[in-house]
Formats: C-alpha cells, sequence, structure tokens
C-alpha cells in the first residue's frame, strides 16, 4: 500500500467513527424523546378514561354543567373541562403533562377549566390551574369571572387564591353584580365577611339598584 492510500484508508476511518459517534450520541436524545411523548399519551388517555368513567358512574352534581356544555369542546378541552369541574386534581395534573389541552378553552356557555373548578369550589384545581398559566380574569358568560363565580357560589377557599393570583377584586357581572352582591346571594356569612374586611363597597348597586344587603 503506498502512502497516499494508507493515508485515504485512514480518513475513511475516521470519518466513519465520526459518523458513528455522532449516532451514538444523538440515539440517547431520540430515545428520550420517545419515551416523553409515549409517557404524555398514557398520561393523556389516563386522564381521558379517569374522567368518562366518572361521567358514566358517578352521575352529575347539583349545579353542574350540562353534559352537552361539557362535550362542546373538542376532545382534550372537554377533558380538562370535565377534569376541572369534577376538581379532579390528578387528572388534571395529567393531562397538564401529557401538554394536550388549552388552558382557556371554553365550553359553549362561554366557561373555561378555571371557571368551572371555581363555580364548584374546587381550590385544589384552582390553584394548580392557576400555576400552569391559566387567565385569571377570563369572562364568560354574562361577564362572569372565576373569581364571581366563586364568590356567587360562597367559595371562600378559591376566592382567596383566585386573590392571590391576581384576580379583579372589584370585577362586576354585565347585569352589575359585584362579588360582594353574589356572596351575599350564596348565604356564605365568611365569604361576605372576608370580602367587607378588603373594602368592598356593601353599598354597591348594580344596575336594578339593589345593594349587596338586598341579595342577602
Amino acid at each position: 500500500m503506498t502512502a497516499a492510500q494508507a493515508q485515504a484508508s485512514g480518513a475513511r476511518g475516521a470519518t466513519c467513527r465520526c459518523a458513528r459517534g455522532t449516532s451514538d450520541r444523538a440515539w440517547p436524545g431520540a430515545l428520550r424523546a420517545a419515551v416523553q411523548q409515549a409517557l404524555q399519551a398514557l398520561a393523556w388517555l389516563w386522564a381521558s378514561a379517569r374522567i368518562r368513567a366518572a361521567r358514566l358512574w358517578g352521575g352529575g352534581g347539583a349545579g353542574a354543567i350540562g353534559a352537552g356544555a361539557i362535550d362542546a369542546g373538542a376532545g382534550d378541552a372537554a377533558v380538562l373541562h370535565r377534569a376541572a369541574e369534577a376538581g379532579d386534581v390528578a387528572a388534571i395534573a395529567a393531562l397538564l403533562l401529557a401538554q394536550r389541552p388549552s388552558l382557556d378553552a371554553r365550553t359553549e356557555d362561554g366557561y373555561t377549566p378555571l371557571m368551572l373548578a371555581a363555580r364548584h369550589g374546587h381550590a385544589g384545581a384552582v390553584d394548580l390551574l392557576l400555576s400552569a398559566g391559566a387567565r385569571v380574569n377570563g369572562r364568560g358568560c354574562a361577564g362572569t369571572t372565576a373569581w364571581l363565580l366563586a364568590a356567587r357560589s360562597g367559595a371562600l377557599d378559591c376566592m382567596q387564591r383566585l386573590a392571590a393570583g391576581g384576580a379583579e377584586l372589584r370585577a362586576t357581572t354585565s347585569m352589575g353584580h359585584s362579588a360582594l352582591h353574589l356572596a351575599a346571594l350564596s348565604g356564605s356569612g365568611a365569604a361576605v365577611a372576608w370580602l367587607l374586611a378588603l373594602g368592598l363597597d356593601a353599598n354597591a348597586r348594580q344596575h336594578n339598584g339593589e345593594t349587596p344587603l338586598h341579595r342577602a
């Protein structure tokens, strides 16, 4: 073998070794990505099965959103709405892990997952959705927000978490209902007392002229 041939052979060998090294380095990254995608898919399937089983066997409680409204969302979003409505923190966490749902997707009635969690008094679900980046002051049907829906339910734990998360405390519905009007309507003395301590106006009037006292 001539010197030129030896040099060419060595170059080819180096190129092969380099290519193998690049491939070896790329393989673990590709494997990790494939495993992550598989785990995300499994998380979504588990959460979907959990929520759909709850719907089948658990039924709906008082004040539950109608199935038609929930099912109006497409696939992933509908499952997240149902999980939020049920306060199923484990299912919500799995859906977030799967990176599938839109946090601010709406039902046909205009409810986001955060609104549903707040409306039904699920403080743990409210916490998780807020930490994941859900819009705290999004408006729904009749100008409602998660904050106002929590007040209507007298859900003090949810109200406190929403306030800490940046909720607009003096928001009103399209009819002029403040959180204080709605808390008084809920009959929750604890929620009313907390809102008064925050400085909300006890003499504020909604559009028909009623104050929170009229709503109590």
